[in-house]
């Protein structure tokens, strides 16, 4: 799995590199994969506007990318 630094990470640039991740932030009610700040927004940033816990995302950001690692080998 890759190294990612959540603290840092826009939205957008998530998006482009896991776009498979979309249902987690439809799942939380979230528009970012419409949304056009999302380039410029961090997870963090995104969780505070929405009023989603910013841990909860992030985990189950990184458990979709967990549970989709084995395929990649």
């Amino acid at each position: 799995m890759p190294e990612i630094d959540l603290s840092t990470v826009t939205v957008g640039e998530w998006l482009r590199r896991w776009p498979e991740t979309v249902r987690v932030f439809l799942n939380y009610k979230m528009n970012c994969p419409a949304c056009p700040i999302a380039p410029f927004m961090t997870i963090d940033e995104a969780a505070s506007e929405y009023r989603v816990d910013a841990n909860l995302l992030k985990r189950d950001l990184m458990q979709m990318l967990k549970e989709r690692a084995p395929q990649e080998r």
